[in-house]
């Protein structure tokens, strides 16, 4: 699919920038470099190492994307991308999943992203096909609710808010079963 992908979009030329620890040395990126040379893509697939500069790389980005296979931890990648408000596409595995906002959990006019299924070259294709057609008012709005998402959800006051929403639940069955045992 990213062959196609790459090679059918009218437009300014698509850019695959894979940004990280690991992104030139590891042997998973040689296979990917050989495999983007072997399908005449080498000058559309970038290998850069990691950055202290995250912002401007969420910036300069017309989507983020996290196609894992295997479950990862919470997936910080796609709460900052939507944090700087850039589209992002993710992998439905574990907490990662939880942290964008797509139909069926919300309205389309309140998506922050696409989830795909792991593994699903098509998928993915379909879901960077449509990140990359928004206009710039689509792509405008889904900035504001991706930002407002994350401050709702993913601040550190959301989390002290979260975690003593649990303290109070957990004290009051606490109080409960002990006002309980004393009418016993």
């Amino acid at each position: 699919p990213l062959p196609v992908l790459l090679g059918k979009k009218p437009g300014p030329p698509i850019a695959v920038v894979l940004l990280g620890a690991g992104a030139k040395e590891s042997d998973y990126a040689h296979r990917l470099a050989a495999r983007a040379r072997q399908l005449g893509l080498q000058n559309q697939v970038r290998f850069c190492r990691p950055t202290d500069n995250m912002p401007a790389a969420y910036g300069a980005a017309d989507v983020t994307v996290m196609a894992s296979t295997r479950p990862e931890s919470f997936g910080r990648t796609m709460v900052e991308a939507q944090a700087m408000g850039c589209p992002v596409v993710a992998a439905g595995l574990g907490p990662v999943a939880e942290t964008v906002l797509c139909p069926p959990r919300v309205s389309p006019d309140r998506r922050t992203g696409w989830i795909i299924p792991p593994a699903d070259p098509a998928a993915l294709a379909q879901a960077l096909e449509t990140a990359l057609a928004l206009t710039g008012q689509q792509r405008q709005a889904m900035a504001g609710h991706a930002r407002a998402h994350v401050l709702e959800n993913f601040t550190t006051a959301a989390m002290v808010r979260a975690t003593l929403a649990v303290y109070r639940e957990l004290a009051g069955a606490r109080e409960d079963a002990e006002i309980g045992r004393a009418h016993v």
